[in-house]
């Protein structure tokens, strides 16, 4: 399902059944899914869904009916204590920063601000994606456990997350693929 700027009608429609539209400076137009508003800890990428490995790289592959859309364009933020998404229309298998730590891997919901740009990589405010996100944007599971379908029972609680996530390096490597241009990073 691609979506381009000429189709946000056709994207607000699709997902407004599942949550509320709210106008956010600076993004516009956003998102609130309804998981969000009835779960205060809900945190997308790491409920109802697991990963999976494709030739295009880890993919997040969702159980909600609305997950096609928001975990493969635009970008997530919190506001006022809950997530947010910020449409976007360049596809990817999902929008994240990685993390590792022995015996750990951790991701967390890149922001709108987060660019791909090709032969660079992933970009915020012209520092790599990923340095500045906090601690409690991120969800960290064991490595041998990170295939597990039920990623909620396999996360590290927040005080276990927080010495690793000191303890972690960001490790991010994307490709870039068009029909003129495929970049490593």
């Amino acid at each position: 399902m691609l979506f381009r700027s000429d189709t946000f009608d056709r994207l607000h429609s699709l997902l407004a059944p599942y949550g509320t539209w709210l106008e956010v400076p600076p993004y516009g137009q956003c998102w609130r899914p309804a998981a969000a508003s009835a779960d205060p800890n809900w945190h997308p990428y790491n409920q109802q869904g697991h990963w999976l490995y494709t030739d295009c790289g880890w993919y997040w592959h969702s159980d909600y009916s609305w997950g096609e859309i928001v975990f493969h364009y635009g970008r997530w933020f919190r506001d006022k204590g809950t997530w947010l998404w910020a449409p976007g229309y360049d596809w990817a298998p999902a929008w994240v920063c990685w993390r590792e730590a022995e015996g750990y891997l951790g991701w967390a919901p890149l922001p709108p601000t987060a660019i791909f740009k090709p032969g660079v990589g992933l970009v915020d405010d012209g520092h790599p994606a990923g340095i500045a996100l906090p601690l409690e944007a991120f969800t960290f599971v064991p490595c041998n456990q990170f295939w597990d379908r039920n990623l909620a029972a396999v996360m590290l609680p927040p005080d276990k997350a927080a010495g690793l996530f000191k303890a972690s390096v960001v490790k991010n490597g994307y490709r870039f693929r068009s029909e003129e241009h495929t970049s490593e990073l």
